[in-house]
């Protein structure tokens, strides 16, 4: 009878020690979450177990996420605490309706007792994604002589990163009403966001390379109508599909007058890398100068305008003619500066003389002084190169390439 009695309590021992361990590897990690799934809307389903306080939810970018270890850097884009349950236990996190487009990665994780403390079992895994058709987007045009220019607009490129996807734009440009003769096209690479200084009302982000710009191959002088319409283009991973195209505006081109006094934003393009000269000769020309005691017209004959660029990028612009009753020619205008080609447009930057703003002691009246500035002019190309028309200040002329 005492031998029975020995054997029961060696039994009962042995049957307090497994569950002893079973609660202890319980909270090593040996009892995790299971079945978990995850759709496109936040909703969640998962087997619980019984030593779990609470759980835990992240959905992660699917990049951040290998064999369910997270990368270090990585942050979840959404989350959910869930109080404590062993059997089904379903959910839903809002927030998830709201991310862009892509691939995503959601861990389960629950959590167990540990000495003094908590920890997190090995997590379940489920993998979704969310996907759609991109918005048109919001695009300004701009034509400066036959140069065109893009922009998509800033509301369009934070709805895109916020709630789409942020992709590449195409600019088509059509000589028909219908979109069927295209002439050129621009495209956009992705934007990207630049976050400025400080925090608060005071920070501020701006979105850089969302503009490009195309040159149409036009004739000075010769005004044309052409027709635009802009999309946004589909994913590299398929999640976005490809927006309609914007309606199309459309834009009469006039043949480029050459401009001078230019800001310098105007000062674009690739160094000039060829010398070339381009010049007029045999015109008359009037100067008509600008005094506190009036205006005085002086009339030029025989003038003579050359323009020679540099190969390395320099130019040299020189106005010359014959005075009335002078027996020589003299120079009515000489600049030097910087040139730069875009296509058949040409950009001219140089310095000058600037009459100042007053006559002394009395204000507002020429003759004042004068100042340095620096100012940019603009010239087009014709169509075979052969001639451009030009205007540093003096006039618009035609000069013609030199043999």
């Amino acid at each position: 009878m005492k031998m029975i009695k020995r054997r029961i309590v060696t039994i009962a021992l042995l049957a307090a020690l497994v569950a002893a361990f079973a609660v202890f590897f319980a909270g090593c990690g040996s009892a995790v979450v299971t079945d978990f799934t995850m759709d496109a809307e936040g909703k969640f389903s998962f087997t619980g177990f019984g030593s779990a306080e609470r759980y835990i939810v992240e959905v992660y970018n699917s990049a951040d996420v290998k064999d369910e270890d997270v990368a270090d850097d990585a942050s979840y884009v959404a989350r959910i605490t869930l109080p404590a349950g062993k059997n089904t236990i379903k959910g839903e996190i809002s927030d998830v309706k709201t991310l862009p487009w892509g691939k995503y990665t959601a861990l389960a994780y629950g959590v167990v007792a540990d000495g003094d403390g908590s920890s997190r079992t090995d997590p379940a895994s489920a993998e979704f994604s969310r996907s759609g058709t991109l918005t048109a987007p919001t695009v300004a045009y701009s034509w400066r002589g036959f140069e065109l220019t893009a922009t998509i607009g800033t509301d369009s490129l934070t709805a895109y990163q916020d709630s789409e996807a942020l992709t590449t734009f195409t600019t088509e440009v059509y000589s028909d009403s219908a979109c069927t003769t295209k002439v050129g096209s621009i495209e956009i690479s992705t934007p990207v966001l630049t976050v400025g200084g400080g925090m608060g009302p005071g920070s501020s982000s701006t979105w850089t390379g969302n503009s490009d710009t195309f040159t149409y191959n036009g004739t000075i002088g010769t005004d044309v109508t052409l027709y635009v319409r802009t999309r946004a283009n589909a994913s590299d991973d398929g999640m976005a599909k490809e927006s309609e195209w914007t309606k199309a505006e459309s834009f009469v081109v006039n043949g480029f007058v050459a401009e001078s006094g230019l800001a310098e934003s105007y000062y674009t393009g690739s160094d000039v890398s060829e010398a070339k000269t381009y010049s007029r000769s045999g015109f008359n020309f009037e100067v008509v100068t600008q005094s506190f005691m009036g205006s005085t017209t002086t009339k030029y004959t025989d003038c003579t305008a050359t323009l020679a660029m540099t190969a390395e990028g320099g130019f040299t612009y020189t106005l010359s003619g014959k005075a009335e009753n002078a027996e020589e020619a003299s120079t009515i205008t000489t600049l030097t500066g910087t040139a730069k080609a875009d296509g058949r447009q040409y950009w001219f930057k140089y310095t000058k003389q600037q009459s100042g703003g007053g006559f002394p002691g009395f204000p507002g009246f020429p003759g004042g002084g004068s100042s340095t500035v620096t100012q940019c002019a603009g010239a087009f190309l014709s169509a075979d190169g052969n001639t451009m028309t030009v205007n540093f200040g003096d006039g618009t002329f035609e000069l013609t390439l030199n043999a």
